[in-house]
């Protein structure tokens, strides 16, 4: 839902109207800064509940709006990093020691306002995801095919 001035409302509408539990998409800051890595400035970023059987999954999603498509630098390793970013931001507040099976998966959706013409009125998608390249598993590492799959 927009505001009549433009701008998103975020943090306050409910996503599963009608019952059920109201789940809410939240505001994140959009500054990410640390001692080391410089600061991050995303243009849009908020945490969602996507609704599952057993219990809701949180997702941080990030979006950005390009208007140079070719800024001087692979745009997609500029994704990659944001990505990263906020995996890695995870730690402490979400995550600590090692219990990185408590990472929320992250999104970032890229929109290129003045595309080339070979990019114009497309959609490409970049994920992880398990590939075998030798042998046969019978089994998965624990936890991969859910946490990667998308």
């Amino acid at each position: 839902m927009w505001s009549r001035a433009g701008t998103p409302d975020v943090g306050t509408i409910v996503v599963e109207p009608d019952g059920g539990s109201p789940l809410r998409i939240r505001n994140e800051q959009t500054e990410d800064k640390t001692q080391h890595e410089g600061t991050v400035f995303y243009d849009i970023r908020f945490t969602a509940l996507a609704p599952r059987s057993d219990k809701p999954i949180e997702l941080i999603i990030n979006i950005e709006a390009q208007n140079d498509f070719h800024p001087g630098y692979p745009l997609l390793k500029r994704a990659i990093y944001y990505c990263s970013r906020m995996i890695s931001s995870q730690y402490g507040t979400i995550f600590t020691k090692s219990h990185y099976e408590k990472i929320q998966k992250v999104y970032s959706i890229w929109i290129c306002t003045e595309p080339t013409k070979e990019w114009a009125y497309s959609i490409t998608r970049y994920r992880m995801m398990e590939e075998h390249l030798e042998g046969q598993p019978q089994a998965s590492i624990p936890s991969s095919r859910t946490n990667f799959k998308h």
